[in-house]
């Protein structure tokens, strides 16, 4: 016979035993949960299944899950349920409707429940919304592409700034060379121009005459090689005001007629377009840039046939676009690419720099220059540049 304390040492393990049991059944009533088959639909719909999709136990019942929760599965659901019958489990995320007509994400588990003989007798299917989650993996995915991105954009600029200051650097380096090379020539020249002009004004002999002015054109020559490097040393940021490009050409033209008159080189001008285009830039530099471009053509043509042809014309955008076409002798394909390099000539005299200067003068005015040209037929030179000038 039991004692009394026996007997209530059981009767507490037993009450202990039914709350285990009856929470277990609320959980599990809780549980987004339910069961069906393919024949007789949902058979049973918990709390927590009318708690997520909204539907009560009573609407649910007798239901196609895929019908009446409208869901969307990464693969058939043929697919899903062979899996299930062939492995009893299957896991993923499924878009599910709710009864308000809101679509959510939850990840599914599928379990087949089977009967004495193994026979599948019922699928119990277990959701959990996890559509905020989803959402926040989404945002998560976006900052991580935008950042990527803004690393990428930063490590560019970074890349391109010190390939910038590298080239600064080395045209600052170039420009320092080209004033103390400039210095140390002028000074020699001034002695040989006083000298010259001293011989020519006490020796009176006609037999000397042309080769004092052989002398007096290298000399000439000289200087303007020295002047061509001082202001290669000198470029400088643009100093913007509103110009008038179709006066600045008109006046360059003029000049190159002039320093070209004695070899009968025809310039021909079509600027009408632009008469009354006005455009941000510095006027030395883009005067400067325009003489050395129709220079280079009146030395490329032959005497008494030369053409040189000046055209200008809006080119949308906000840009306007000038092309100097001669019909010279061409320049050598393997040269087009080397043009724009410093001290880089053909020519039996000059610096090479000439171009060098523009293309850096074109860049400063966020501009482009470039150089077509055939042998035997001639060279088009190409400078397009902004109306406005870009903000900073």
């Amino acid at each position: 016979m039991s004692s009394p304390d026996n007997t209530n040492t059981i009767e507490e393990k037993l009450k202990e035993q039914d709350i285990k049991l009856q929470e277990q059944a609320r959980m599990l009533d809780l549980a987004q949960i339910f069961v069906w088959n393919e024949t007789d639909g949902i058979t049973q719909w918990t709390h927590g299944a009318e708690m997520l999709y909204g539907w009560t136990k009573e609407e649910a019942l007798g239901k196609k899950p895929y019908e009446l929760l409208k869901t969307l599965p990464p693969k058939p659901i043929e697919n899903i349920l062979e899996e299930v019958y062939l492995g009893h489990h299957w896991d993923g995320e499924l878009i599910q409707t709710k009864k308000d007509g809101r679509q959510i994400t939850v990840a599914s588990g599928w379990a087949l429940h089977t009967g004495d003989n193994g026979a599948p007798k019922a699928i119990i299917e277990s959701n959990s919304d996890i559509t905020k989650l989803k959402l926040y993996e989404l945002a998560l995915s976006r900052d991580k592409d935008a950042f990527e991105k803004m690393v990428n954009d930063k490590t560019r600029q970074l890349v391109s700034a010190q390939l910038e200051l590298e080239r600064t650097k080395r045209l600052s380096d170039i420009g320092t060379l080209a004033a103390t090379v400039a210095h140390e020539l002028r000074n020699p020249l001034g002695v040989i121009r006083t000298a010259v002009y001293n011989i020519k004004r006490k020796c009176q002999n006609q037999m000397l005459d042309s080769h004092i002015g052989n002398i007096e054109k290298k000399i000439l020559e000289s200087d303007q090689i020295i002047n061509n490097l001082l202001g290669y040393s000198r470029i400088r940021t643009p100093q913007y005001e509103k110009i008038k490009l179709y006066e600045v050409l008109d006046e360059c033209v003029n000049i190159a007629k002039e320093r070209f008159d004695k070899k009968h080189v025809a310039f021909n001008k079509d600027t009408e377009s632009i008469r009354e285009q006005f455009m941000d830039g510095d006027h030395f530099q883009i005067r400067e840039v325009l003489n050395n471009v129709l220079d280079n053509a009146g030395q490329a043509v032959e005497d008494g046939m030369g053409i040189v042809t000046v055209s200008a014309f809006s080119r949308g955008e906000g840009k306007v676009a000038l092309t100097i076409n001669d019909n010279g002798s061409g320049i050598e394909p393997s040269d087009i690419a080397r043009l724009f390099e410093p001290f880089f000539t053909r020519k039996s005299k000059g610096t090479g720099l000439g171009l060098t200067v523009c293309k850096e003068l074109i860049n400063l005015h966020h501009g482009n220059i470039d150089i077509a040209s055939e042998l035997n037929k001639g060279t088009t030179v190409t400078i397009t540049l902004p109306l406005e000038r870009p903000a900073l």
